[in-house]
């Protein structure tokens, strides 16, 4: 990103990288760079109210899962999410970035029942 702005290709290169940015992290908006670039009050209404409601959902809940090993040996760590409510489903998503090494065993979604 650039910090400061001369020209209106300087805006429109970092409209850009946010759009990539929200993309990488899976908040797609309808709007592109050229009309952040250069938008209207209701416009910028309109792209903001999404990502205000969605960027709380990104912020860690709790505190990291950490854990000592052994280099070469096997290291199995089980993680058990429930879903306590009666009658609605729960899904999640998973964005996973690292090793193949550590890929999880299950699709990009998956589905929590009731109880």
């Amino acid at each position: 990103m650039k910090n400061r702005c001369t020209n209106d290709e300087d805006y429109l290169s970092n409209c850009t990288r946010l759009i990539q940015v929200l993309e990488e992290i899976k908040l797609f908006t309808t709007f592109n760079a050229n009309d952040i670039a250069k938008p209207s009050a209701r416009e910028i209404i309109l792209f903001l109210m999404p990502i205000f409601n969605a960027l709380p959902n990104y912020i860690a809940k709790g505190q990291p899962i950490i854990f000592n090993c052994i280099l070469g040996d096997k290291i199995t760590k089980t993680i058990e999410l429930t879903n306590p409510t009666v009658n609605k489903n729960i899904s999640y998503w998973v964005n996973y970035d690292g090793s193949p090494d550590f890929v999880p065993e299950f699709q990009d979604c998956f589905k929590i029942e009731p109880k």
